[in-house]
């Protein structure tokens, strides 16, 4: 007999517990790297909360250790000096014109001036554009010497608005022609 065949290829035969136990450590690795990946992902969140944390913590700190309030430089001005300081330096002087805050805007002009003294005629060209500043009002005072009362005059000729802002501008003082505002302590520039 002849055989035309010369051999039967071998059909591999699936053993179904190999099969099975390599489908299940394909489906393990295929669950290890989701995992790992997983917790790559919730360890950088973690990092990033732990990071937020210890920056929160460090500012509350940093703010109770070091935090001043800024406090309100005005407090002991009057309205008048506040508003003022509110307006800017080119247009003060007419503004606290228009508004009639002739004491406030005497001590602008004095600040803006040596020694912060200047003539009684510097003065009335100062406020003529605002206010009439001659007239009958004189500025005198009264000086006792050895039983003698005698009195001084140091201006005359005044309009009676321009008087009393002179004689009632605090620490302004009109003596002899001049006038000079003596604050008693370093004016910051920038106010006036």
């Amino acid at each position: 007999m002849s055989n035309t065949k010369l051999f039967e290829p071998d059909t591999p035969t699936i053993d179904p517990i190999t099969e099975g136990v390599r489908s299940l450590r394909q489906q393990h690795k295929a669950n290890a790297e989701a995992h790992h990946l997983a917790f790559e992902t919730r360890a950088e969140s973690e990092w990033l909360r732990a990071e937020q944390q210890r920056k929160d913590s460090f500012i509350n700190k940093y703010r109770e250790d070091n935090y001043e309030r800024l406090r309100y430089p005005y407090p002991d001005h009057s309205p008048a000096a506040q508003y003022r300081v509110s307006l800017p330096k080119d247009s003060r002087i007419e503004s606290l014109a228009a508004v009639k805050e002739y004491g406030e805007m005497l001590y602008c002009c004095l600040a803006r001036t040596p020694r912060r003294k200047v003539t009684l005629d510097c003065v009335q060209e100062w406020f003529a554009p605002y206010i009439p500043v001659t007239g009958d009002t004189s500025i005198t005072e009264d000086v006792g010497r050895g039983g003698v009362r005698n009195t001084l005059t140091h201006a005359t000729g005044l309009s009676e608005a321009l008087g009393r802002i002179l004689t009632n501008t605090w620490l302004v003082d009109v003596q002899f022609g001049q006038v000079t505002w003596n604050p008693g302590e370093d004016i910051e520039p920038s106010e006036y």
